[in-house]
């Protein structure tokens, strides 16, 4: 039989990986073009007393089998690991969201808020200010477990994401047009996952633990209920209209919707997204990968990414850190190439005025109008000292340009007015920037103002656009 050819190890493959109490499971998928695909599944079983040495050596095996090369990993966190709730806070934006939550976080479970770890997601804003949101608290403990277990691995591209929205993501896939609330079920080997999806976005979840000894569609009607009662307490929307169900264990749909009044429909995701071979491997292991698939499915925004403090303010050192660098190597590449034109022009214009003064030379008894072309020749050589003097403003613009201040337009319209537009995360670097500029020996016969400062709201926040103008002296 011939052997089948091995998997190329592709860097921009995507990993997710779960490790709960019996099992440890890992998706493979690969971005094409505006979508994913997933390309294969493994899991292994875990035998109780398992030490982490052991758990490492069959982690790495699993990625081998799998072909991984330094790729980025999304962990899922099983949802009995966090506490999640639904909850308004007096704030909008997300930097103002990020301060009140570590110490709303410490109400709703017996630690100190630097003990604690949060996620969240914004489900909606009002018109007094507040926001509604979807909080995840964890015990730094667990995340620590989890960073130790990443960082033995080698791994450095990775985020930790609660598998609720996992759920949501892959309902919301399956059911593009779907805005009602309704109710997802995720059942695994020993766990199950019930959670409320309304407009595209999770509004409550829970999770409950069974054994085979019992009956698991009188349990799952009981637990269906008390979700449905304990989504419309805690977050007083609209009742669920449906319910979904993602197993590969043999439950009646039809039995449910009669014991819960609710209709139930199940959803055979291995077969939709994966090939052939892996979906029967799914099938095969009798346990759940439907919240990996979802995380799989597309970016999860930074809020949701469940990382200590300090571990997110190092990545945004980093990101601003290369932002700054690309943003440096931008402008120095803008400097070079008008460089490189103006010379490459100054140039040519020398050559051609000399051969002209040669020319001049010959025939200057005999026509004196070549008189008037070396005085044009010499205005063309001004002109190119001018070019100059854009030049020099604008390399004193690189010197002086603070580092938050982002650069998007420069005019110097001949030699009577320069205008700067750009962005800044706050008006004191715009400020800082116009007195900086008046002192300037550069811009000595300009007199610089501010045109405008608006402020504008981001993913990441408000910043500020801005104009600068500086006008020639009289």
């Amino acid at each position: 039989m011939a052997k089948l050819p091995k998997q190329k190890k592709n860097k921009n493959d995507i990993f997710i990986i779960q490790v709960i109490e019996d099992y440890l499971k890992i998706i493979k998928c690969r971005p094409v073009l505006n979508k994913r695909e997933f390309i294969d599944f493994e899991s292994i079983r875990l035998s109780s007393g398992l030490n982490d040495k052991e758990l490492l050596q069959k982690t790495k095996s699993l990625f081998e089998k799998l072909n991984y090369n330094d790729n980025q990993i999304i962990l899922s966190l099983p949802r009995y690991q966090a506490t999640c709730r639904y909850i308004k806070v007096p704030a909008r934006l997300p930097a103002e969201i990020e301060k009140i939550i570590p110490f709303q976080a410490s109400k709703y479970l017996p630690y100190p808020p630097q003990e604690l770890i949060t996620g969240y997601q914004i489900i909606s804003t009002d018109k007094e200010g507040y926001s509604h949101v979807n909080l995840n608290i964890i015990h730094k403990d667990v995340i620590s477990g989890y960073l130790s277990f990443l960082n033995s691995l080698g791994i450095k591209k990775f985020s930790i994401i609660l598998n609720s929205y996992g759920l949501c993501n892959l309902y919301n896939e399956i059911e593009q047009k779907e805005t009602n609330a309704n109710m997802v079920i995720d059942i695994d080997d020993n766990y199950a996952e019930l959670i409320v999806v309304a407009q595209k976005k999770l509004f409550f979840s829970r999770s409950f633990k069974f054994s085979a000894e019992n009956n698991l569609e009188n349990i799952l009607a009981e637990e269906i209920k008390k979700t449905s009662a304990a989504y419309l307490k805690e977050t007083g929307q609209v009742a669920v209209g449906r319910v979904v169900i993602f197993t590969n264990k043999n439950i009646s749909a039809q039995s449910l919707s009669a014991n819960t009044s609710l209709p139930a429909e199940l959803f055979d995701y291995g077969s939709k997204f994966f090939p052939p071979a892996p979906s029967e491997k799914i099938k095969t292991a009798g346990i759940s990968a439907a919240g990996l698939v979802g995380l799989g499915l597309k970016e999860i925004t930074a809020e949701l990414n469940i990382l200590p403090q300090e571990v997110k303010e190092v990545r945004l050192r980093y990101a601003k850190k290369k932002e700054f660098i690309k943003s440096s190597v931008t402008v120095l590449l803008a400097v070079l190439m008008l460089t490189l034109a103006v010379t490459k022009d100054l140039n040519n214009k020398r050559h051609y005025r000399d051969r002209l003064k040669i020319e001049l030379g010959k025939i200057s008894q005999e026509a004196k109008t070549l008189e008037e072309l070396e005085r044009r020749f010499s205005t063309l050589e001004s002109q190119a000292k001018y070019r100059l003097k854009a030049l020099e403003v604008l390399y004193e613009l690189h010197k002086v340009m603070p580092k938050d201040i982002f650069l998007s337009s420069f005019a110097y319209e001949d030699d009577k007015q320069i205008s700067l537009r750009g962005q800044s995360p706050e008006l004191n670097y715009v400020l800082e920037l116009v007195s900086t500029l008046e002192k300037s020996k550069v811009f000595g016969n300009f007199t610089s103002k501010l045109r405008y400062a608006t402020k504008k709201k981001t993913q990441t926040g408000e910043i500020i656009d801005f104009e600068i103008v500086c006008l020639k002296k009289k």
